[in-house]
C-alpha cells in the first residue's frame, strides 16, 4: 500500500511542476498575460509578463498615485517654488485568495488496481486530470468574479473595472480619490459595426493608448470580427506567435474572447497597470499527502494563492 501511495505522490508532484504553465497556457487571457512583456526580474519577484510570483507577504500591496501634485506650475524666474507637504501617493491592498482542488484516492481503489500497472496508472491520471480541469475552470471563472457573488474568489475584472468607473478597489475609493476611477464608454444596445469600432477607439484613447489586451464575450468578438470584413483581420503579435487560440488586433492591442466574460462587456487592459499575482509555493502546487482520520481517504491538496492588483485604474477601461 505504501508503495502505491508513494507512486501517486510522485506522479502528482511531477504534475505540479508543470501545472502552472498548463493552467495558464490553457486560458487565453492568462496565456496572453504571460506572453506579453519580457521575462525579467522586478523588485525581487519573478515576473512572467504581468503574472508575478511573489516571494511572500500577508497581502499584495501596490503604491499608487491618487492625486496630482500642487507643487507644479509656471513661475517667474525669482519666484519661490512650491514645496508643500501633500499626499499624492497611497497604498492599495489586495488580499490573497485561495483556490484548491483535492485529488482523492480511496484505499479500496488502490487495492483493486494493485495487480495492474496499467489500471493503476489510468486511475492516477484520472485523478490528476479531474483536479487539473477543476482548477482551470475555477481560476478562469474567478478572473471575472464579483465578490457580491462569491466573496471567497478573486476580485475579478468587473469589480476592478466598473461600468461607471467608480467604486472601491484596493481599499481606495473614487469618492475620496477621483483619479482612481477607471475609464468607461457606453455603447447602445442596437449599434452598427462602425459604431462599435468608433466606441472602441474612444475608449482606447481614454485609456491613454496603453491598452495591450482587450478581452470580451464571444458575441462582441464576433461583431468586431465581422466589422473588419475584408480588411486584414489577424496579424501575428510579437510574443503570441505560438498562441493556440484565434485573436484579432485593434491598434496595438490583441483582442480575445473568454466564455466567462460578463455579457455586453469589453475590457481594455494595460498589463503594466494590472497584474496577476501568485504566491511562491502556491502557484497551483500539490501539497503533502494527507490521510483523513477515521476514513479510507488519502488526499493530495492542490493549492493556488492569487489575486489581481492594480497600480492605475485610469489606464483600464470597459465598453458597456
Amino acid at each position: 500500500m505504501d508503495k502505491d501511495l508513494n507512486l501517486i505522490s510522485t506522479t502528482l508532484a511531477k504534475w505540479s511542476e508543470g501545472a502552472f504553465d498548463c493552467v495558464t497556457d490553457r486560458n487565453a487571457l492568462l496565456f496572453a498575460y504571460k506572453k506579453i512583456g519580457k521575462l525579467n526580474n522586478m523588485n525581487g519577484n519573478k515576473q512572467l509578463g504581468s503574472i508575478v510570483i511573489a516571494p511572500g507577504g500577508s497581502e499584495i500591496t501596490e503604491t499608487v498615485s491618487i492625486s496630482e501634485t500642487k507643487n507644479s506650475g509656471w513661475v517667474d524666474y525669482d519666484e519661490e517654488l512650491g514645496t508643500d507637504d501633500e499626499k499624492v501617493l497611497a497604498e492599495a491592498h489586495y488580499p490573497w485568495k485561495i483556490c484548491y482542488a483535492n485529488a482523492v484516492a480511496f484505499e479500496p481503489q488502490i487495492l483493486a488496481n494493485q495487480d495492474s500497472k496499467f489500471r493503476k496508472t489510468n486511475m492516477i491520471k484520472a485523478l490528476v486530470d479531474n483536479a487539473e480541469s477543476s482548477l482551470i475552470n475555477n481560476v478562469g471563472k474567478g478572473l471575472f468574479n464579483l465578490t457580491s457573488a462569491n466573496a471567497k474568489s478573486l476580485n475579478g475584472l468587473p469589480e476592478i473595472i466598473t461600468d461607471d468607473g467608480t467604486g472601491t478597489v484596493g481599499g481606495l475609493s473614487t469618492t475620496t480619490y477621483p483619479l482612481w476611477a477607471n475609464q468607461f464608454v457606453e455603447l447602445a444596445k442596437e449599434h452598427t459595426p462602425a459604431q462599435l469600432e468608433q466606441s472602441m477607439g474612444q475608449l482606447y484613447r481614454k485609456c491613454r493608448n496603453g491598452t495591450d489586451i482587450i478581452v470580451t464575450t464571444d458575441a462582441l468578438y464576433g461583431e468586431y470580427e465581422a466589422a473588419l470584413k475584408d480588411r486584414v483581420r489577424v496579424a501575428t503579435m510579437k510574443g503570441l506567435e505560438d498562441a493556440w487560440f484565434d485573436y484579432l488586433r485593434f491598434h496595438k492591442a490583441v483582442v480575445i474572447w473568454d466564455e466567462h466574460c460578463p455579457a455586453n462587456r469589453m475590457y481594455f487592459l494595460n498589463t503594466k497597470a494590472l497584474k496577476l499575482n501568485f504566491m511562491k509555493g502556491a502557484e497551483i502546487t500539490v501539497k503533502e499527502k494527507e490521510h483523513v482520520s477515521g476514513t479510507l481517504k488519502h488526499i493530495w491538496p492542490i493549492l493556488a494563492m492569487c489575486n489581481w492588483s492594480v497600480k492605475s485604474r485610469r489606464d483600464l477601461g470597459v465598453l458597456v
